[in-house]
């Protein structure tokens, strides 16, 4: 299986946080990572940035609609729309499986992406 790690990182180094006040995403940002997350399928998020998924508007939800989306959170974290998984591993497992199921349906195999 094939993993795509994506992270928003500024200028000057650091990794930009989904909820930090001060950040907005940059359009071109976005839209590269729009492509590809639906290019790929499937997406792995962590909790604060599903979070701030879920507040999104319907609209920029729909975008995500052929998107398979997994929260990787600890063990508080409950949600009835989507997979909550604990570890890195545990999201890895989950995708393998159901990649190695589409592969005897002969259904295509795609990347994995953590975000």
């Amino acid at each position: 299986m094939k993993i795509i790690i994506v992270a928003n990182i500024a200028a000057n180094g650091k990794v930009l946080v989904s909820d930090h006040p001060h950040h907005q995403l940059p359009q071109e940002t976005m839209d590269f990572y729009l492509k590809l997350v639906n290019q790929i399928g499937n997406l792995v998020i962590g909790a604060r940035t599903f979070e701030n998924f879920e507040k999104f508007p319907d609209h920029v939800k729909a975008l995500f609609k052929n998107v398979e989306i997994v929260v990787l959170a600890d063990k508080s974290f409950i949600s009835s729309t989507y997979p909550v998984v604990n570890k890195p591993t545990e999201a890895i497992d989950y995708f393998s499986k159901r990649d190695l199921q589409k592969l005897q349906s002969g259904e295509e195999q795609a990347p994995l992406m953590l975000s």
